[in-house]
């Protein structure tokens, strides 16, 4: 066979010149453009394992199995190597990716994060088997003490840094709190009347950092990570800072416009914790959130829980409204505003949040339907 010459073209965008680079101690050529990746042979020998009939690809990049690729016809590309069409390869069941391959060089061509699809492919059996592990006895403890839901068995591809750094920063600013005085923070605090009288409209930003008891921090930090880390995986941090922000805001107008002009000061973080925990449905609808019924652990379906959280504060809402307006201590219009925030800010961005992150593609095709509960 003769060697191609260098640079090769794009089969995708034709005329532009891929760049060689090493990747994994291969070698493969990326297309700066539309960035996609072809890999030759002779550099994935080791890696990729022809099959003749293209019927699977086993022992991908480890020792689990890869997912099958199904003959499905020949593709419009054209091989860069030796000018060929190129055979398409689908990958899932149902299909999520096609891949092309040259018959005659054995090159592969993916195009821009099919090469993601596949790993998350191979890597969905091991990360269903999470889903399925039974909890732990240190988690049953848990649980049986602080009667809280648990999410640990969907961990995020990389560290939550901002998730981190907003339940730290919460913390900081609680140990201020309690260092001066409350008389000194309260005017940190969002109070409708000043709201409808036109001033402290800073304080919708200052509130949601606020906390008015240990109980109350903790409440909301717990929350805010079980749900955060895979949101701002799915987000990217600054993205996730951003959209946090955005529904503690939004839900203090709303505290503000259903509470207009009272006296009394909101604050917490609950109601951009809410957003976040709305994200979470609409974009994880196949986790599950493990709770303890008096002494069994039972797995629920999150948007069962999650919804029946939203149904319960909006009740709750409805009934001091009806009650004459007298909250208890508990912001209930703020947590309900911080949810319908998240759920308009992400609803449309979802389809292109979902194309970003194959694992979750891969969750919402590759298994069957979810179970809404299961003892654990």
């Amino acid at each position: 066979m003769a060697t191609p010459a260098y640079p090769l073209h794009c089969p995708r965008c034709r005329q532009q010149a891929m760049t060689s680079t090493d990747f994994a101690s291969y070698t493969i050529d990326l297309c700066p453009h539309c960035r996609g990746i072809w890999c030759e042979p002779q550099d994935w020998q080791q890696v990729w394992k022809r099959h003749p009939d293209y019927k699977s690809l086993p022992d991908v990049l480890g020792e689990e199995r890869a997912p099958d690729l199904v003959f499905a016809g020949q593709s419009q590309l054209a091989c860069p190597a030796c000018a060929r069409n190129l055979t398409v390869l689908k990958a899932g069941q149902p299909a999520i990716c096609e891949i092309d391959q040259c018959d005659h060089c054995g090159g592969i061509w993916f195009d821009h994060q099919e090469w993601e699809h596949l790993e998350a492919l191979r890597a969905w059996p091991a990360a269903l088997e999470k889903l399925e592990a039974p909890p732990t006895a240190w988690n049953w403890c848990l649980q049986l003490l602080l009667r809280l839901p648990t999410e640990f068995n969907l961990p995020p591809r990389r560290f939550p840094a901002m998730t981190v750094t907003l339940i730290a920063l919460c913390g900081v600013v609680f140990l201020c709190q309690l260092a001066i005085g409350e008389e000194q923070w309260l005017f940190l605090t969002t109070r409708p009347s000043l709201i409808a009288a036109g001033m402290g409209y800073w304080s919708l930003f200052t509130s949601m950092f606020l906390h008015v008891g240990l109980i109350h921090l903790l409440g909301n930090m717990y929350y805010l990570y079980i749900v955060g880390d895979n949101v701002e995986d799915a987000l990217g941090p600054w993205r996730f800072l951003l959209f946090y922000l955005i529904c503690g805001i939004l839900a203090d107008l709303v505290f503000v416009w259903m509470d207009w002009g009272s006296p009394i000061p909101a604050l917490g973080a609950s109601g951009a914790i809410a957003g976040v925990m709305a994200a979470y449905l609409l974009l994880f609808r196949r986790a599950r959130l493990t709770m303890m019924l008096i002494f069994w652990q039972v797995k629920v379906a999150a948007w069962i829980w999650l919804s029946s959280w939203l149904a319960l504060n909006l009740l709750s809402a409805l009934m001091v409204m009806r009650a004459g307006g007298a909250t208890g201590g508990v912001g209930w219009w703020a947590h309900v505003g911080g949810f319908v925030a998240g759920l308009l800010l992400i609803w449309p961005l979802e389809r292109r949040i979902v194309r970003s992150y194959p694992l979750l593609q891969v969750m919402r095709t590759q298994g069957g339907p979810v179970r809404w509960f299961q003892w654990a």
